[in-house]
């Protein structure tokens, strides 16, 4: 027994076996921390109305962790000696076991909120906040101590594993995770990998308590520790306040570029966690190639990509902002690698201005601060701030700015950290970039100013929260088409036409010859003049309040409270005597079920869907579920209606595979457009089993047959697994 225990021992002082385990628990706990991070906001997506700015307040809760993680760090190797810190670490692991398995609880789900920002910020705390500082601190203690152990080799190479471990957790999730694994399990998973990242850490700390650090080694630590204290302060009273200025906006910007990036695609496609990983995996991947090595970032070819990406850019917002269509690839092509380009520059001048060894931790605690600040800047202030997505071109704008002064701050093209050269030899490639950079960031921003006063052109009102931005645009003024159109993103969710005799016109996808208006019309109770119950999910304009009548009662379910506030202040579709309809604030589907737990079944005769958030598709809606939720509050024979109209996605195999797996017949109606009625094209799913509507003539003349997808498998969306990618339109 002494022979193995004196071999472990032995073992454990192996250079080999420690270096092992430090890059394995670098690699895993930086694997952990970006597993969960799409794991967790995919799980709590649906409680907050699918939502883009779940993502964004979810990332804002995790800068804030990496920086609560990283703060720890400094705090440890700054006021600790070397064994007290492997002690008080190896405690804190233990209690963070207390938080697993992370599966957030479902009592936790929020009501209706005024700050749902906030909720998800809370939320998050309470499921994985202190699992994901533990880790987040684990890539600058680990490489910490092991300066310590070998001061004279350079630490920053483990920060390139760590990240790419995070590129390695974010693509198994939507690869490996999301497809093949129940939410719950996914959660019950990352705590059973957390579990073992635990173990390994203790192994690697009873290895470094096995050193017995030489007395020579000690007071090379107590050295560096004093260093760097005293480097903290001289940056503070000395010019190195600049590099700290310019480490934290540098990362501040980096942050900000990729959230507002994911932000501005999301509004036109999906929330969903394959769109959210993109952006987050090139984002990495810049950390990775900058931090591998001097010889890795060109400032010589970064610069220019930087000013050549960002005139095709700021054509696409432009055309955006005119709601002129673009090509959905190429669109997303140019914001990716824009972002990708304007990220590499931050990120690689981070690396170019980084500290000696001695500073690892004040330079990474800077860097996470500076996120931590980005992230707040998109998720709280933005909103409050910007009518729309305007920090999207700023964080560009910005970009460049940094870039200038970071080259006045260290100079030249060369990959070493210093450029050759006297100041006078300098001086000339300086001045000249520095200027070119500023005079680019000026142009641009002349070109924001000019397509901001063309959005914001007959803007009767602009409203932005949480939800998105939505704004009434007046259109047609002293002619006959006078009109107002609720632009939600940059669709159109309602318009009304504003001569008297016309103001009951259902306009848009909602007219009598659209499926809801057919769904409403042709219904059995309409035609026998009987009073209706319609329940409708999503609000708009309340463009369907044209078609009540007295004793009918609707009731729309809409989450954003200023969509509301537009509908009753600028449209007249709500305006009824005798029969008002009533609007019911909060996630539609959090509704139903809320009322079918306390009121039982609401009997509708029409359920109709159309929740889009600009033209992102309201994927926890659409799952079976959710029907199967609708499908207990349909009165007998009644009807579900689903706006399915998109420019990028065909949603017609989805609904019709869903109407099958429900037992019920699908209809497809694909309405013509009336511009001179501000009608416009509509495609409609009708999913109902009632035999009077499925015989209708009328209806029956307005029918599309349903294709025969060859390239189709039978897709059913449930609340654990949906996908997009086999639904793009072609």
């Amino acid at each position: 027994m002494n022979d193995r225990k004196r071999l472990f021992l032995e073992n454990l002082k192996k250079p080999v076996f420690i270096y092992a385990t430090f890059a394995l628990n670098i690699f895993l706990g930086a694997f952990l921390v970006f597993l969960v991070q799409p794991l967790i906001a995919r799980y709590i997506l649906p409680w907050f109305g699918g939502s883009r700015s779940v993502w964004s307040a979810s990332m804002l809760f995790f800068q804030i962790g990496l920086l609560g993680g990283y703060a720890y760090a400094f705090g440890l190797s700054k006021f600790l000696k070397i064994d007290r810190q492997i002690w008080a670490h190896a405690g804190l692991l233990l209690l963070s076991a207390l938080w697993l398995p992370i599966t957030p609880d479902a009592s936790m789900k929020p009501e209706l909120s005024n700050s749902p920002a906030g909720d998800v910020v809370i939320l998050l705390f309470f499921t994985v906040g202190i699992p994901y500082a533990i880790l987040s601190a684990t890539g600058p203690l680990y490489q910490h101590w092991l300066a310590i152990w070998r001061p004279n080799k350079s630490p920053y190479v483990f920060y390139s594993l760590s990240n790419l471990g995070s590129l390695l957790g974010l693509l198994i999730y939507p690869f490996v995770m999301e497809p093949n694994f129940y939410l719950q399990t996914q959660t019950v998973l990352w705590s059973a990998f957390y579990a073992i990242f635990i173990l390994i850490s203790f192994f690697m700390m009873l290895a470094l308590f096995s050193l017995k650090l030489k007395e020579e080694d000690q007071k090379v630590s107590n050295q560096q520790e004093e260093t760097s204290s005293g480097g903290l302060w001289q940056a503070i009273v000395k010019n190195k306040v600049y590099d700290l200025l310019l480490w934290v906006a540098l990362s501040a910007c980096g942050t900000a570029l990729l959230l507002s990036t994911t932000d501005f695609m999301c509004q036109d496609l999906a929330v969903i966690p394959f769109f959210w990983i993109i952006p987050l995996c090139l984002y990495l991947a810049t950390f990775i190639i900058t931090f591998a090595g001097e010889r890795f970032y060109m400032r010589w070819v970064w610069f220019p990509l930087l000013l050549l990406i960002m005139q095709p850019l700021f054509e696409i917002l432009k055309n955006h902002y005119n709601y002129e269509k673009g090509d959905l690839f190429t669109n997303i092509f140019i914001y990716i690698f824009g972002m990708f380009s304007a990220v590499m520059v931050c990120h690689g001048e981070l690396f170019r201005l980084r500290p000696k060894a001695q500073g690892l931790t004040l330079f990474y605690l800077m860097v996470s601060l500076g996120g931590a600040i980005g992230g707040f800047f998109i998720t709280f202030i933005a909103p409050q701030v910007f009518s729309d997505y305007w920090e999207f071109p700023l964080s560009f704008i910005a970009c460049l700015v940094l870039a200038a002064f970071s080259f006045l701050r260290s100079g030249g093209f060369s990959t070493s950290e210093h450029s050759h050269g006297s100041w006078k030899e300098k001086l000339p490639p300086i001045a000249f970039i520095s200027i070119l950079f500023l005079g680019q960031s000026s142009f641009f921003g002349h070109k924001f100013l000019e397509f901001r006063s063309t959005f914001t052109e007959n803007v009767l009102a602009k409203t932005r929260n949480f939800y998105g931005v939505a704004r009434v645009v007046e259109e047609g003024r002293r002619s006959k088409k006078h009109r107002y159109e609720l632009i939600h993103g940059h669709i159109d969710h309602g318009t009304q036409l504003r001569e008297k005799k016309k103001r009951k016109i259902a306009t848009t996808y909602y007219s009598q010859i659209s499926g809801v208006g057919l769904s409403i019309l042709r219904h059995p109770k309409r035609l026998a003049k009987e009073p209706m119950k319609v329940g409708i999910i999503g609000l708009g304009a309340g463009t369907l309040g044209a078609y009540v009548r007295d004793l009918d009662e609707y009731i729309f379910y809409e989450i954003d409270p200023n969509i509301e506030k537009l509908a009753r202040e600028h449209f007249t579709f709500l305006n009824h005597e005798t029969s008002p309809p009533k609007v019911v604030l909060g996630d539609g589907r959090t509704s139903l079920e809320r009322a079918l737990t306390k009121e039982g079944k609401l009997n509708f005769d029409v359920i109709v869907i159309d929740a889009f958030s600009g033209d992102a598709i309201p994927i926890h809606l659409l799952t079976l579920e959710a029907f199967n939720l609708y499908q207990a509050h349909l009165a007998e024979g009644g009807v579900i209606a689903v706006h399915i109209s998109n420019r990028h996605f065909n949603l017609e195999p989805l609904l019709y595979y869903t109407g099958e797996k429900l037992g019920m017949n699908s209809l497809l109606i694909d309405s013509r457009s009336l511009k001179k009625l501000a009608i416009r094209g509509a495609t409609w799913a009708l999913l109902t089993n009632n035999q009077k509507i499925l015989a209708d003539k009328v209806i029956e003349k307005s029918l599309d047959s349903w294709k025969k997808w060859k390239d189709y498998d039978p897709i059913v969306w449930t609340d654990d697994y949906s996908s997009l990618v086999s639904l793009l339109d072609d």
